[in-house]
């Protein structure tokens, strides 16, 4: 084929362009996130969140067993829907029986669950979690909703860490909004 196309006048040649999306980019994604609650459960109820997602109470629906709520939701992890992420402690941990966790975002909404079922140690309110491979997709669909996208770090092949998109506030965020000169001045009825 390629010499075929060769035969035509470079100007006429077609080109091939390549989006190169989760098959370069998404093993080089790792996600680092809190557990802010944790449950041992039969039945629904509430449960009390740590830190910063302790704004509002928030329910689990129904399940049995463990169920970990952390710091990232569908917000920040769009593609969890599709994927299934590998789930890991960042830090060894001690001993004990791998149990099945439901894993749920903190958007606090029924569709929140970043993982129905993974096999984890027992863990507590504060253990981080390390979610990979997430790099395609993520980022770039991730959305302001309920909280602020996170930092986002480059750890180099030589250990080197530097922060290649800084965490978003409210500052940042409130610096792309405008509102019209005339309805800072107009008289309301």
């Amino acid at each position: 084929m390629a010499s075929a196309l060769n035969t035509l006048p470079r100007d006429r040649r077609p080109r091939l362009y390549l989006e190169s999306g989760r098959a370069l980019v998404d093993e080089a994604g790792y996600l680092i996130t809190s557990i802010v609650a944790v449950k041992q459960t039969n039945a629904s109820g509430p449960i009390t969140l740590a830190g910063k997602a302790a704004k509002a109470p928030a329910y689990l629906p129904e399940s049995t067993g463990a169920a970990y709520v952390i710091d990232v939701g569908i917000n920040i992890l769009y593609s969890g829907n599709w994927y299934r992420f590998n789930v890991k402690p960042a830090k060894a941990q001690r001993e004990s029986a791998r149990q099945p966790v439901k894993l749920y975002g903190c958007l606090c909404m029924n569709i929140d669950v970043i993982r129905d079922q993974v096999s984890l140690p027992a863990m507590t309110t504060g253990d981080h979690l390390v979610m990979h491979p997430v790099g395609a997709y993520n980022i770039t669909q991730s959305m302001q909703f309920i909280t602020y996208r996170p930092a986002v770090v480059m750890i180099g092949l030589d250990g080197r860490v530097d922060v290649i998109r800084e965490r978003e506030d409210l500052d940042y965020v409130q610096r792309l909004e405008r509102v019209p000169e005339h309805l800072l001045t107009s008289s309301r009825p």
